[in-house]
């Protein structure tokens, strides 16, 4: 995946927030709860717009990027995996 291979060659830009599992720190994106809580519109603004300490990545991903990054952050959500 295009945007997931981006974020992981730049892990300044994730390593504060959930690396590399995708949580718990401070929102756990595995969470079932988590998942049904937020609409793919409202995943994919955050992370284009940015969200609380979540700064924008309008300007370092392009659309498509931002758009294969919010569907990387929903398999999150199937993950079985521990940290």
């Amino acid at each position: 995946m295009i945007a997931h291979a981006r974020v992981v060659t730049r892990p300044t830009a994730a390593a504060a927030c959930r690396w590399p599992t995708g949580g718990p720190r401070p929102i756990d994106f595995r969470s079932a709860d988590w998942q049904r809580s937020r609409s793919d519109m409202e995943l994919t603004a955050a992370i284009r717009d940015g969200r609380g300490a979540m700064p924008p990545f309008n300007d370092v991903l392009s659309g498509g990027e931002i758009a294969a990054l919010a569907a990387y952050v929903r398999q999150l959500g199937t993950s079985t995996d521990t940290p």
